[in-house]
């Protein structure tokens, strides 16, 4: 449940952080319209078409046109046609549409009224939906991070040890010594691990990718070459199914141990998840057997 928890409150914030960054700071009351109707201000119907709102666009233009008239008060009642009729004749009426129906979905009708009324640049919002999930995850790394250290510091079974150290990175050096740290937590999150950074390396990777999928069909596929000592590690990994980071932070030993059983090869597989389980129904008894006694 805590974990939810924190879920739904990152959650929450990255909507916040996207509607602070793509939406302008302007109250309800002075989308669209303003305070105004804007099928009022032309005096036409939901209903009417696109010709009839451009006929009572003409028609009021005409009366409260600066140029026309010399009520001081046409300028802004001409602005004020100007702006309905460029709502309900372009991408926004929709938008607007739904405003009318839901006044009390602020943030919604703030988004849209940003995206469509507004004519916000598409690329400006992609970038501060990726620029606000960068931010929420390198907080949210660092955070995980700093707390991990922080349980190792003060957990009971490393107290005696640490003693003698006076500051907490002191403390974390040491702590780094005495048990091996796995999993993303174990190092704070750098450049290349920021969404960012990945996707400007993403053209780069798709490319070593396709460049490795051709390498590998040509020399281990049609010529059939002997693997090398990288291509079973990844065989192996594979077969396993394990992670190439995974796979990376395992001891030599034990990936050698893994190769040499060639387990890429399905027979080799189910022979060695054979013995494993022997191994394990054996070790189980073991352990009955020693409670027994």
């Amino acid at each position: 449940m805590v974990f939810v928890g924190k879920v739904r409150r990152t959650l929450w914030l990255l909507a916040f952080v996207l509607i602070s960054l793509i939406c302008p700071m302007v109250s309800a009351d002075d989308l669209y319209c303003g305070k105004r109707n804007c099928y009022e201000i032309l005096g036409v119907e939901k209903t009417s078409s696109a010709g009839e709102v451009k006929k009572a666009y003409r028609k009021l233009t005409l009366q409260y046109h600066p140029d026309r008239n010399p009520d001081p008060e046409a300028v802004s009642i001409f602005l004020e046609v100007t702006t309905a009729y460029e709502v309900l004749t372009s991408e926004s009426k929709e938008a607007y549409d739904d405003y009318l129906a839901h006044p009390e979905r602020v943030y919604i009708n703030k988004l849209n009224y940003a995206v469509y009324a507004r004519k916000t640049n598409g690329y400006f919002v992609v970038f501060c939906c990726i620029a606000a999930i960068t931010i929420i995850h390198y907080k949210y790394w660092q955070h995980a991070h700093e707390k991990l250290k922080a349980d190792l510091r003060n957990h009971p079974q490393f107290q005696e040890a640490l003693k003698k150290y006076q500051t907490d990175e002191e403390k974390d050096e040491a702590v780094k010594g005495l048990i091996k740290i796995n999993g993303w937590q174990a190092r704070p999150p750098t450049m290349s691990d920021l969404l960012i950074w990945r996707m400007i390396e993403l053209p780069w990777d798709i490319f070593e990718r396709v460049f490795w999928l051709i390498r590998w069909t040509i020399l281990f596929t049609w010529l059939k070459q002997p693997y090398g000592f990288n291509e079973k590690s990844y065989l192996t990994a594979n077969a396993i199914n394990l992670s190439l980071a995974r796979w990376q932070r395992m001891d030599e030993d034990k990936k050698l141990e893994y190769m040499e059983h060639e387990l890429w090869d399905e027979k080799n597989l189910k022979k060695y998840q054979e013995e494993e389980r022997l191994a394990e129904m054996k070790a189980s008894r073991g352990r009955n057997g020693a409670r027994r006694r």
